[in-house]
């Protein structure tokens, strides 16, 4: 059920993702503006372009000290991590697509750094309880069929990993270029463009798992706990279980699969499709639940397990039923999806109130 939409992009939008108090959402799109929404509100808390370039993805993440962490990645081989203040005053005009965004004041940026983004590979990070980078993993700098993994901390920018990746065997087709990756507590795990999976021990340094899952390239990666679910050109999703070396199969009936997300409580899948589609499975089984109509990017489900309440504005008298509203939307599951109009679709899913 769609529940609202959220419009003012003068570009189609090419990410998107929640904060995780479930109560403000990030966008980008591909002229490289990035856009901060209050949910209950429906409007901006902020604008601005970080990048000269289409947005590859974005990611929000809290420190320990309540700061909201913003990372941007774009086509203009840049990344960022901004720090996002709800009591800050930021610019909430809406551009048009000839602006340079120069006018637009932009949050405290914290990090930058020259990445890959030559292979529309997005970035992917993993966050220690401290709110640290404990890893972030790109595609190479010198190689796109390799992959280099960063760790950001108050010390500076250090590289443990150096342009690693699969040993493909006698046979196979080489892996071509990395178009995806994930973390699974210390496994990384990428997908390639020759339909392989592979993982990587980052405690052992060690390849423990490789597998040519799809004739078509991986477009995309995501993982719960010990399984990781990948899902390509071709019609099939394949379920990964990396400590048995095993995987699953699934034909889903559609071809060219551009997203995939699991929900954070488990139970639930969805995926982007190229015939604008959006359809969502029962996890692990990979039963279909309900399929909506949306050309798009990619999508992020909600957080199940919202943290970090954000601070109430509101006077003492009308404190209350915002607090009220800011459960209903916390405790409801949505899908929200990076549109290729330029909007922000917000759908309510089936069996939607997260337990």
């Amino acid at each position: 059920m769609l529940r609202g939409i959220l419009r003012a992009h003068p570009f189609a939008t090419s990410c998107v993702e929640f904060a995780p108090n479930g109560l403000t959402l990030v966008s980008g799109d591909e002229g490289g503006w990035v856009f901060w929404w209050d949910l209950l509100s429906r409007r901006p808390l902020a604008i601005f372009r970080p990048h000269e370039k289409a947005l590859v993805t974005v990611r929000l993440w809290y420190k320990d000290d309540g700061t909201l962490c913003l990372l941007t990645h774009g086509r203009d081989n840049k990344l960022y991590i901004f720090h996002l203040k709800s009591g800050e005053q930021y610019s909430t005009a809406l551009p048009s697509g000839d602006d340079s965004g120069a006018q637009w004041k932009k949050p405290w940026m914290v990090h930058s750094q020259d990445v890959n983004a030559l292979n529309f590979c997005p970035c992917e990070v993993q966050i220690s309880k401290e709110g640290v980078v404990k890893y972030l993993a790109v595609p190479s700098t010198l190689d796109s069929d390799k992959i280099d993994i960063y760790s950001i901390s108050d010390g500076g920018l250090t590289r443990p990993f150096q342009g690693i990746g699969p040993v493909i065997p006698d046979g196979d087709p080489k892996s071509g270029i990395v178009m995806s990756i994930t973390f699974m507590n210390h496994i990384l795990v990428a997908g390639f463009e020759s339909g392989h999976v592979w993982a990587f021990d980052l405690v052992t340094g060690d390849s423990v798992y490789l597998v040519r899952a799809h004739k078509q390239p991986v477009l995309s990666i995501c993982s719960f706990q010990d399984q990781a679910v990948s899902a390509a050109a071709d019609k099939y999703l394949a379920t990964h279980n990396i400590a048995e070396k095993t995987f699953q199969k699934n034909n889903i009936n559609h071809n060219g699969n551009s997203a995939v997300r699991i929900r954070g409580d488990g139970k639930l899948l969805a995926v982007s499709s190229w015939d604008g589609t959006i359809s969502t499975f029962a996890y692990p089984e990979i039963v279909l639940q309900e399929t909506l109509d949306y050309q798009c990017s990619t999508i992020s489900f909600s957080p199940t397990d919202p943290t970090t309440p954000a601070q109430s504005t509101e006077s003492s008298n009308s404190r209350s039923l915002v607090d009220v509203k800011r459960q209903q939307l916390q405790s409801t599951s949505m899908l929200a999806v990076a549109a290729k109009d330029g909007r922000v679709p917000l759908f309510t899913l089936k069996n939607a109130v997260v337990s």
